[in-house]
């Protein structure tokens, strides 16, 4: 059986880690659309 405190910890940091993938993806998707934004603003200056 797993220690109690043990189980409290990685369930603690498991919570920690689910946050932290939110925050990437949410920065990641950012990130993404803009720079699709730049594409389309370089496209449009050189064409």
């Amino acid at each position: 059986m797993l220690d109690p405190e043990l189980s409290e910890r990685l369930t603690a940091r498991r919570a920690e880690l689910d946050e932290l993938e939110e925050r990437l993806a949410k920065q990641l998707s950012e990130v993404w659309a803009e720079r699709d934004e730049l594409a389309g603003a370089v496209e449009s200056l050189s064409g």
